[in-house]
């Protein structure tokens, strides 16, 4: 039996959050809950990240929560005080660095408490934009590992006890023996304009909205050279048609099939190439062009990539376990405006990122797991995971209500990033909420605005991946 638990966000920090509380009922038909509130940050009408509240020493902070990793850092206030090791840490997060020390102290999270937890307290942060998006915080749910998690491999290098440096998540499961060990996240979507976005997180608990998924197919993990949350994804189709897949970067992998990793740190999602050229080239009206005034980080982009009408119904679907997920069309892309011409765009959420040798060949972040409640199994033996680790997945997107949500909610996606642009409300280009044809060229700097998500988007993939 699979157990369900929390599982937390990295939020980036834009200007509105959603209050989620999360809904969690025992498996076993208990009452009890975790009482864990889950906040969906958006910008523009994008869903961008997720959060929670931690706490530290009685500290508050807004904490992502990433399974691409194990550790906990937190970005402390001037007057927080902690049991300081002394010992210097450097992590790499999302394309940058963590730098800090080692410490100790109390962490809450929802009902749950561990003393003498281990953190890192950082000092010095070169991530682009957590600071300014109101992120203080990350927790990681991934495996135990020194791939992993700094501090474990810093602790040992220093010669310390190993189990002083046991992830948040394992010293709860260490707390409920007897229990199964799984976590359990719903991401909301709030881009479709609902007045509530339907999200949970739960340790060792089940959200019985998601009963079904207790009968879903048991998907093992796959090894490889890092322990992740990986697994074997078996096509992807559009519109009911398979694209094909190159050879996997894992020797391990049946052929045919591509490996994964589900990482909530990860906005958006890498996939190769030429998987992106097979599903896109598919998608009525989507194009492969040099987006007039797309910057990043102040630089304009060069490269060609893949807009899509803006009003585009096209099913994308990925196929895991032997079950088939539909994509909303949604998460297919962002929308920019040209802040000049006052023209959208629509601009794919797939990079292309390069496959690493028998660790993984694509990375499924938030904007593939919003279509889907997911449920992490760390097996009977915590210590032994990711042996015996697995995940099961039950689908959340229904591809006909899916395809009704997407006139009104681009156009209001449109309207709100006109608004941040500081624009009259803008068409796509073309005139037309479907329309894609290459944006008009003119004199001056034209910047295309969105999201501030853009620095993930075009960045190759290091979300979380140390």
């Amino acid at each position: 039996m699979w157990s369900f638990g929390p599982f937390f966000i990295l939020a980036v920090i834009v200007e509105r959050s959603h209050a989620l509380v999360v809904r969690g009922t025992r498996f076993q038909s208990r009452d009890q809950t975790n009482g864990v509130t889950l906040h969906s940050i958006a910008d523009d009408g994008l869903d961008l990240r997720y959060t929670t509240n931690l706490t530290v020493n009685g500290q508050n902070f807004n904490a992502i929560i990433d399974t691409g990793s194990s550790d906990i850092w937190v970005i402390p206030p001037a007057d927080f005080t902690f049991d300081n090791t002394g010992i210097p840490i450097l992590a790499p997060f999302g394309g940058g660095n963590v730098s800090g020390v080692i410490g100790f102290g109390t962490v809450g999270l929802g009902s749950y408490t561990v003393q003498q937890q281990v953190f890192q307290n950082a000092t010095f942060i070169d991530v682009g934009l957590v600071e300014d998006l109101g992120i203080n915080a990350l927790i990681g749910l991934a495996f135990e590992s020194t791939q992993t998690s700094p501090l474990t491999a810093t602790l040992e290098a220093n010669g310390s006890n190993p189990i002083a440096g046991n992830p948040f998540l394992y010293n709860i499961f260490a707390q409920t023996p007897g229990q199964d060990n799984f976590v359990g996240i719903s991401l909301s979507r709030t881009d479709d304009l609902e007045g509530t976005a339907d999200a949970s997180f739960t340790i060792n608990e089940l959200d019985p909205t998601y009963a079904g998924v207790v009968n879903a197919p048991t998907i093992p993990v796959v090894a490889g050279i890092i322990d992740r949350w990986r697994i074997l994804v078996d096509n992807i189709s559009v519109n009911g048609v398979n694209v094909p897949f190159p050879s996997s970067a894992l020797s391990n992998a049946p052929a045919g099939s591509l490996v994964t990793i589900l990482d909530t740190g990860t906005p958006t999602a890498a996939i190769p190439a030429q998987v992106i050229s097979s599903v896109f080239s598919q998608i009525p009206g989507a194009v492969f062009k040099v987006v007039d005034g797309l910057v990043l980080e102040g630089s304009p982009i060069a490269e060609q990539v893949w807009t899509v009408p803006c009003n585009t119904t096209t099913i994308v679907s990925v196929g895991m376990g032997g079950q088939s997920f539909p994509i909303h069309p949604l998460d297919l892309s962002a929308v920019f405006i040209n802040n000049v011409t006052n023209v959208a765009t629509c601009v794919s959420q797939w990079s292309p990122g390069p496959a690493n040798p028998d660790d993984f060949d694509m990375i499924f972040g938030d904007s593939f797991m919003r279509n889907f409640y997911t449920v992490f199994n760390f097996g009977d033996d915590v210590s032994q995971a990711p042996a015996g680790s697995s995940i099961q997945l039950l689908s959340q997107t229904n591809p006909t209500s899916a395809q009704q949500d997407v006139a009104k909610v681009r156009t209001a996606q449109i309207a709100a990033a006109s608004s941040a642009a500081g624009a009259p409300a803008a068409t796509a280009a073309g005139g037309g909420p479907a329309a894609t044809s290459p944006a008009t060229k003119h004199s001056g700097q034209p910047r295309l605005v969105v999201s501030r998500c853009i620095l993930f988007l075009f960045t190759i993939f290091a979300f979380a991946l140390q």
